[in-house]
């Protein structure tokens, strides 16, 4: 999952520049369509193998996460989008993104780094 956060951070960065071509931005925003569904299948079996793992008495639970914090994760963006388009204009919406994508790198590395210290 970092390597796909690293990518979606360069795509997110280049937005701004692609929206002042119709082709650019369009192929930029296709691509960004598709990194929404590669995060959808690993997150999810993360979680259930987790909860199967350490709570199997979660697993109903563990299979709702998903779509919990992506319903969370549309109403935070949109919450922080509609300043940014206001203040800045719809181009600056990728460096929003950015740095969402950079905190949630720095999340999934720490969580890692927890996950190996356990497991040893």
């Amino acid at each position: 999952m970092p390597k796909v956060y690293v990518s979606e951070l360069v795509i997110l960065l280049l937005l701004p520049f692609a929206l002042s071509n119709t082709i650019t931005g369009l192929g930029l925003l296709l691509i960004l369509g598709v990194y929404v569904y590669l995060h959808n299948s690993p997150i999810q079996i993360h979680y259930l193998s987790v909860a199967e793992k350490d709570y199997p008495q979660a697993n109903v639970m563990a299979s709702s996460l998903n779509s919990i914090f992506s319903n969370f994760g549309i109403a935070l963006g949109s919450t922080v989008g509609g300043p940014i388009v206001d203040h800045w204009g719809l181009a600056a919406t990728g460096f929003g993104g950015a740095a969402f994508i950079l905190l949630t790198g720095v999340i999934v590395v720490e969580l890692n780094r927890v996950n190996r210290a356990k497991q040893k």
